[in-house]
């Protein structure tokens, strides 16, 4: 199961497979601009190889040219754009960081995450 996504202009609209995602999917207020308001990304996160996760994702972070801090169980991904948001993954536990589908720092995060479930247990979601 999983999303999948269809190019649309201004930006992206989600269409699920998963029958409760779909029932859940609400359309998207638009602004002047175009951008797409109040999305966000949700998700639950058990990282079993720690270390091996941080040493791909600074070479991953590294080479999209976004900065990288770590703590002892976190790491936060700032993509140095002061209207998004910074991804803060916990090593257990659960976060959320608003996107509004501002590409490509929303399906960027969504990479991220999801590389991350061959580290672990990922769980992702959106409203």
């Amino acid at each position: 199961m999983g999303l999948r996504y269809t190019a649309t202009s201004p930006g992206f609209v989600g269409k699920f497979r998963h029958p409760i995602l779909a029932k859940n999917f609400k359309k998207r207020e638009v602004t002047n601009n175009g951008e797409i308001l109040g999305h966000t990304i949700y998700y639950k996160v058990s990282i079993v190889r720690w270390e091996e996760f941080t040493t791909f994702l600074n070479r991953v972070v590294a080479g999209i040219g976004y900065s990288i801090m770590e703590r002892k169980d976190t790491i936060t991904i700032d993509p140095g754009c002061a209207s998004i948001e910074r991804l803060t993954i916990p090593r257990k536990g659960e976060g959320f960081v608003k996107t509004n589908l501002r590409e490509p720092f929303h399906s960027i995060y969504l990479l991220i995450l999801y590389s991350a479930s061959s580290f672990g247990f990922v769980l992702v979601w959106e409203d």
